[in-house]
């Protein structure tokens, strides 16, 4: 879901937390709170007991490629 709100607003994002530990294999915790950051405003958005949170951060902080994951 988070893929295509942001493919809707042309944002690049990536996860973290438990998110990102879950995509790289690490755990396998699913988050009902799940954060991302991006390079557009930042805005919560909630799906029933779940919520979906974009953080406005910096691309260039970040080391390697941004991807939309």
């Amino acid at each position: 879901m988070a893929k295509a709100i942001a493919k809707r607003v042309k944002a690049q994002i990536i996860s973290t937390g438990v998110l990102a530990l879950n995509v790289l294999g690490r755990s396998t915790l699913e988050p009902l709170n799940t954060v991302y950051l991006t390079d557009v405003s930042a805005r919560t958005i909630k799906v029933g007991k779940r919520s979906i949170k974009f953080k406005k951060d910096i691309p260039q902080k970040f080391i390697g490629n941004w991807r939309n994951k």
